[in-house]
């Protein structure tokens, strides 16, 4: 039987593509409205108060949405993979319109720069492998035919390593960490990134990427 009162900190708001936490949300809001912020489970949850007026996110009880949901919340805890999850799930909202495209933050001397991806007709993929390196990389973003757009590689216990960086060196990507991407999706923070465009490794005026 399904375990409905299982803690659920976050939710995702299908209509904006916005994590949110319990006390974001209505308690009067329409079913699926809200969506499991579990990649593995993603059923929909509405907003409950408690008895000491407490917000919390529940799933429905409903027997058609059965999943074995403490399985599912174990599974979470595999950090990069729920990272390379959300990714996916941002970006793809984001190419079909359904919620703003994720932000690429740059830290500079000048302060933070914020790039928005702009990627017409573009393909998500996980785990992607270049086969012309014998590369896999966590995250791609690739156009009609397969061609890499932009690479997202996840930093959750190693960075890149130096080797795969000169595998990559044709392409332009960027290095992410796990917990900053779990901790706000819409605004990556870019850790590394490679063969940009001459004119964002400079990251002047220009705000928007490709």
């Amino acid at each position: 039987m399904a375990n409905t009162s299982q803690n659920i900190p976050y939710a995702i708001n299908v209509e904006t593509g916005r994590r949110i936490k319990p006390e974001e949300g209505s308690n009067n809001a329409r079913k699926g409205l809200y969506e499991c912020f579990n990649p593995e489970c993603r059923n929909h949850v509405f907003v409950s108060i408690s008895k000491n007026g407490r917000a919390f996110f529940k799933h429905y009880p409903n027997k058609n949405d059965v999943i074995d949901y403490k399985n599912a919340h174990s599974k979470s805890q595999d950090t990069h993979t729920r990272a390379i999850e959300l990714l996916s799930h941002f970006f793809k909202n984001g190419l079909e319109r359904k919620s703003p495209m994720p932000l690429l933050l740059f830290e500079t001397p000048d302060g933070v720069q914020k790039i928005l991806p702009f990627l017409p007709k573009c393909i998500i993929k996980k785990e992607f492998t270049i086969e012309a390196i014998n590369k896999r990389i966590d995250l791609a973003i690739v156009d009609e035919n397969n061609n890499p757009i932009l690479l997202i590689e996840v930093n959750h216990k190693h960075p890149v390593p130096l080797e795969k960086e000169i595998a990559l060196k044709q392409f332009w990507w960027i290095e992410v960490n796990a917990k900053d991407v779990i901790n706000d999706p819409s605004n990556l923070v870019v850790r590394k990134h490679r063969n940009f465009p001459y004119e964002f490794d400079l990251l002047g005026a220009q705000d928007i990427l490709f």
